[in-house]
């Protein structure tokens, strides 16, 4: 079939080995200074508006190390650290031994370590912070000058601009990434089923007090996805539709669960509505209440699975003129996703209703590990395949079958 053919060819020219080689939230990379592989996940230190990392000052970090080897390992005894801010040189970070000066990560185990680390100066505002190879994941902390220099006037005219902005929106450290952020050509059968998708959650609750209330309420999270469909093809280049889907959850990432190569657990409950924003015969709106268990597995050195199946209710359907969408749609949505968080991932989905199945193949790739973009582009190649019923609420009904081609900022 033609459009199998695209997507195996794109397999092949981006990664020959992709077994070998997005699960973003546990991505691990090899330190500096370990000689034997010893991988580790960055956890983000406690930074806000209310808290910020003070510029120029010692902080502690903590590490996550993983031991994959029958034999145990040393803890390093330093990592590079770079942040994301123009012109600031990566910073060396010392463990800090409280037991002894030999630690050891024992075979088959993981261990809790702090670094520390002294926050280069001048540096200010929301800021991204990750390994020096950029192989491990990356987390956002909040810096500011210390208080001393706060009370110096002088040294306000010296400050950079989004030091400024993070002022005007103290509020901006509690957005983060949701689902895919891409903008995708068509492919096959052409530019007519171009399309583009934004996304974005927010945590609206912070809540001072360490009690039960705390952490319930900063797992709720509010939440915006848009995807629009767009007829590149015609002259005047009109959107064909859009899908438009606010929501509201409550997340729990960590479920405690001990089982063989499981390295998280979590789940997600809440309510989204979605609707097309049209009005009269060609008005489409619907509402789910959803229930979304995650699992992720660890299967080789660098490969993680992740598993995260759906499944919803429909509420105050339009019976107008949608009241057939759950024979289409049906009630679940089995979501899985394979890959190197610093290489090729491959992210399913696929749901069944009466009428049939659709499935949905989303590849993804970092285009910063391609030698001509090394070093300058943090974007992903982008592909997906569809086939079933369609995305579009317009024409929930229609089959289609689709490949495009683009680019992501979020995979």
């Amino acid at each position: 079939m033609k459009i199998k053919r695209w997507f195996l060819i794109l397999t092949a020219v981006v990664s020959p080995a992709f077994f070998g080689g997005q699960v973003p939230l546990w991505a691990e990379a090899s330190s500096d200074a370990s000689k034997e592989d010893c991988p580790f996940v960055l956890v983000a230190p406690d930074s806000s508006v209310q808290k910020p990392l003070s510029s120029g000052r010692q902080t502690q970090i903590t590490l996550l190390f993983t031991n994959n080897t029958p034999k145990d390992l040393q803890l390093p005894r330093k990592v590079t650290i770079a942040f994301s801010a123009e012109g600031m040189e990566p910073v060396t970070a010392d463990a800090v031994m409280e037991d002894s000066a030999d630690t050891l990560i024992n075979a088959h185990e993981f261990i809790r370590a702090r670094f520390q680390v002294k926050i280069p100066v001048g540096l200010t505002g929301i800021v991204s912070v990750q390994d020096s190879q950029k192989k491990a994941n990356a987390v956002l902390v909040y810096t500011d000058l210390p208080e001393t220099a706060l009370a110096d006037v002088s040294d306000l005219d010296t400050r950079p601009m989004n030091h400024y902005e993070s002022i005007i929106q103290p509020y901006f450290v509690n957005f983060s990434s949701y689902k895919p952020v891409f903008f995708l050509f068509g492919v096959d059968p052409g530019a007519q089923d171009s399309s583009f998708q934004i996304s974005f959650k927010y945590k609206p609750f912070n809540y001072e007090e360490e009690n039960f209330i705390k952490d319930t309420l900063e797992k709720v999270y509010l939440a915006y996805t848009q995807h629009s469909f767009w007829d590149l093809k015609s002259d005047s280049a009109p959107f064909e539709d859009s899908r438009y889907m606010p929501e509201i959850f409550y997340y729990e990432d960590d479920l405690g669960l001990k089982l063989p190569f499981l390295i998280g657990s979590g789940f997600k409950i809440g309510y989204q509505h979605e609707s097309n924003g049209r009005s009269g015969d060609d008005s489409r709106s619907t509402n789910y209440a959803y229930i979304q268990p995650s699992l992720v597995f660890k299967i080789c050195r660098n490969l993680f699975l992740e598993v995260s199946p759906k499944v919803w209710i429909y509420v105050n359907n339009d019976n107008d003129t949608n009241g057939d969408l759950s024979d289409y749609r049906g009630y679940f949505d089995l979501e899985t996703s394979i890959g190197d968080p610093t290489g090729l991932a491959l992210r399913s989905h696929y749901r069944h209703g009466e009428k049939g199945g659709t499935i949905r193949l989303d590849l993804s790739y970092p285009l910063d590990q391609i030698p001509l973009f090394r070093g300058f582009l943090d974007l992903y190649l982008y592909a997906r395949y569809h086939s079933g019923y369609s995305e579009q609420m317009l024409e929930y009904s229609q089959r289609e079958d689709v490949f495009s081609l683009g680019f992501a900022l979020v995979r």
